[in-house]
């Protein structure tokens, strides 16, 4: 159940802090305003909603890759590769946006991010689901969903105060975590739904059982 929760706390906090890092990026503060642009919330943008339009068409390709992959590779493998890749690709996002680098680049590493964390996040759908047993899997479910709402709102106040730089050095950072957290889990591939949870209770006792059997009247092993 905790990592469980971190891998839900954690998608859910680098998907949306992706998207405000790739709006962030495409805005310019429109100088020509009459509003002072310093005043911070009296400023103007102005968007490129062609290049925000095309990383938001990632997510199809997000979706499509996991519809292709999850039952091929597994769940576990798709999650860790998909929140690392993602995270990678928005700090070098950041990172391009600091030095100035062309819009193009910028698509691309925009793009490639919102995917991975797409692919990520769908899988991390479909293998929570496959994990818990029936008697708890709404419950659960539902749990790991309001722990994601904390990690996702927690990502606003983190963009709208940190430079890019440390924003993207972070998203990584918390990708990494989850995709750790992620490699905890059971994999589910091929297996009845709930079995994951039962394999990991049954495995938990058999190792009590011989913890038993090894060790004396006395406590001594």
């Amino acid at each position: 159940t905790f990592f469980l929760w971190v891998a839900w706390a954690g998608f859910a906090f680098c998907y949306y802090g992706t998207i405000l890092v790739v709006t962030m990026v495409f805005a310019e503060i429109d100088e020509d305003a009459d509003n002072n642009p310093a005043n911070g919330e009296d400023a103007e943008y102005q968007f490129d909603y062609g290049a925000i339009l095309a990383s938001a068409c990632s997510e199809i390709a997000g979706t499509t890759i996991v519809l292709c992959l999850i039952d091929r590779v597994g769940r576990i493998p798709t999650q860790a590769v998909s929140y690392t890749l993602g995270g990678c690709m928005v700090c070098a996002l950041c990172f391009l946006a600091n030095n100035s680098a062309s819009r193009a680049s910028l698509i691309i590493a925009g793009f490639l991010a919102r995917m991975a964390f797409m692919s990520a996040s769908c899988t991390t759908w479909v293998s929570t689901a496959e994990i818990l047993t029936t008697d708890i899997r709404t419950t659960g479910h539902s749990a790991a969903n309001a722990i994601a709402r904390l990690g996702g709102s927690a990502s606003p106040f983190l963009i709208s105060r940190a430079s890019l730089s440390w924003t993207g050095s972070i998203l990584l950072v918390t990708s990494v975590i989850t995709a750790m957290a992620s490699l905890k889990l059971p994999e589910t591939n091929g297996k009845s739904m709930g079995a994951g949870a039962a394999e990991t209770e049954m495995s938990s006792s058999i190792q009590k059982e011989e913890a038993t059997k090894n060790t004396s009247p006395y406590g001594i092993i």
